[in-house]
């Protein structure tokens, strides 16, 4: 069995439903959302079953390779309530133009993984204009 590697960064939950009952401390549940019209590499959170939100679209496509290629586990806690989206104001009607969820995502993958993993999310995180950085545990 190989040894598990935890790695962090802090951005935001999306979505309509992402205040709804979701308080500061709460472990959401990622998992891959097939069928998604929008964004076919779409990745939702769930509480008790229930969708609470989805990842930003800019890590969407990487998300969904680590679940389904790397076969990690994600999870994300919320940090802070709910507040207007960062999107524009005459584009909040645009998808993922809503709430959101400051929060903080946990990928939880085989150790070998953990360089082209942490590299892939830095990128990401960059290229989405993120100051924060990716930490390893």
């Amino acid at each position: 069995m190989s040894a598990k590697v935890i790695i962090c960064f802090q951005s935001v939950l999306k979505g309509q439903h992402v205040g709804l009952n979701q308080t500061p401390g709460n472990v959401l549940e990622m998992k891959r959302e097939e069928g998604n019209s929008y964004d076919r590499f779409a990745v939702l959170a769930q509480s008790g079953g229930r969708i609470v939100g989805r990842v930003p679209i800019q890590f969407s496509r990487l998300f969904s390779k680590i679940i389904e290629e790397y076969h990690g586990q994600i999870t994300c806690e919320i940090t802070a309530s709910a507040e207007p989206s960062t999107v524009p104001y005459a584009k909040r009607w645009q998808r993922s133009g809503g709430l959101q969820c400051p929060c903080i995502y946990r990928i939880e993958l085989d150790s070998h993984l953990c360089e082209i993993a942490t590299k892939d999310m830095q990128d990401a995180v960059e290229s989405a204009g993120m100051n924060g950085h990716v930490q390893i545990f």
